[in-house]
């Protein structure tokens, strides 16, 4: 089978659903893939040339060196379409698909090489992870390709005005021409499954790594047995700092952690960051940049409590966060604003909220009690290889 895949990431990035979605497809159906990474889908703004913004597109550069050890593998292959960010104008899509007409032979030839007949893997798919001109040009190009839309976000939601109207346009045009698509969320499920009859609800997952089974089990067992205030305690955070990010929430749970006497804590932040910082941060709030996906269980290993500070909002409204996921298999308790899927889960799935907490009815040392014990069937069942797995139209 082969897969060209529009997607929303660079291929040498920190891992996501879309590189373990191609991984698996490659794992289970000795796909070979063609990887593509497509120019700007909104207009440009002012603030892309600010200095934050510079820094980010830096550390965007910085991030190959947490991509997966097989994106370099012979299987995959990526191909960049440049083009204007001029994209949600029809001037700008012209332009932009004149530049690409060089691509399309590049595109059938991969399609055709080393294709044999009779083979039941050949079978061809166009998977579209991105809502954007691209994949509306490919699927014109190669018709009788079948689509398969990859749906990890409500997209058209990180969007305003002209940006916004194109992508759910976009958005629109995909699903109808769609054999199948796979969301990632409940909220998604609801929205999509109406217009779309094979609709298939594939919440988010786990990477794991050889670093997991190093983990110390019997300290982790250990950790609400006693509560020392004056010891070190830490909360976590893993994943990107960007808009929807509530600082405000993190000011909040350090006040809370002095009110309720704890003399010695910090509060980890670890991931890129996709915005400006609040100027006022104490010294007690950490920021550390992005690290490897294997290595993430290091770092949850010194974890006391993991951290969802999110935003409620319409972008957050269609998310069922990775580290969740992540959190729940190194037994963490997890504190979390109630937003997406995270509104479904309870203290029974290890889920505390900071409404609780604002509300006082919940408080820090509550949840050090409430320690976890290793589920190792939470971890067969999340496994994104188990995910992936409910997926049927394939090959």
């Amino acid at each position: 089978m082969k897969v060209i895949y529009v997607s929303p990431v660079p291929l040498h990035s920190v891992a996501q659903r879309p590189q373990h979605f191609a991984y698996w497809l490659h794992q289970r159906f000795h796909a070979r893939v063609l990887w593509v990474e497509t120019s700007p889908i909104r207009y440009p703004r002012w603030s892309d040339l600010s200095p934050a913004s510079l820094v980010r597109h830096a550390f965007k550069r910085s991030e190959a060196n947490q991509a997966q050890s097989w994106v370099d593998e012979p299987w995959i292959t990526s191909l960049r379409l440049a083009g204007l960010p001029f994209e949600p104008s029809r001037l700008g899509r012209m332009i932009n698909r004149t530049a690409w007409r060089s691509f399309e032979s590049k595109v059938r030839y991969w399609l055709h090489q080393d294709h044999a007949e009779g083979d039941e893997t050949s079978k061809s798919w166009l998977v579209v992870g991105r809502p954007c001109d691209a994949a509306l040009w490919l699927h014109q190009c190669f018709p009788e390709l079948p689509i398969f839309y990859d749906i990890m976000d409500d997209m058209a939601a990180f969007y305003e005005g002209a940006s916004r109207r194109w992508v759910s346009e976009c958005d629109e045009a995909i699903l109808e021409a769609a054999q199948a698509a796979m969301v990632s969320s409940h909220h998604l499920l609801e929205r999509y499954r109406e217009r779309k009859s094979a609709c298939f609800l594939v919440p988010n997952g786990l990477a794991m790594s050889p670093r997991y089974e190093a983990f110390n089990w019997g300290v982790l067992r250990s950790r609400g047995a006693t509560i020392n205030k004056s010891k070190d305690l830490v909360l976590g955070y893993i994943g990107a700092i960007a808009p929807w990010f509530d600082w405000s929430l993190v000011h909040r749970l350090r006040q809370q952690l002095v009110d309720e006497g704890f003399k010695r804590f910090k509060i980890v932040l670890i991931g890129p960051v996709h915005g400006d910082l609040p100027g006022d941060l104490p010294l007690d709030v950490e920021i550390k940049p992005a690290m490897p996906q294997e290595l993430i269980w290091d770092a949850l290993a010194t974890f006391d409590i993991g951290l969802i500070p999110f935003k409620i909002n319409e972008l957050t409204a269609s998310v069922d966060p990775v580290k969740y996921y992540e959190y729940r298999a190194a037994a963490l308790p997890i504190l979390s604003s109630r937003f997406g899927d995270m509104a479904l889960r309870n203290s029974d799935d290890g889920v505390y909220f900071f409404e609780s907490m604002q509300a006082g009815q919940l408080m820090v040392e509550t949840m050090l009690k409430q320690a976890l014990i290793p589920d190792p069937s939470f971890i067969r069942i999340n496994r994104w290889e188990s995910r992936f797995a409910s997926i049927d139209c394939f090959p």
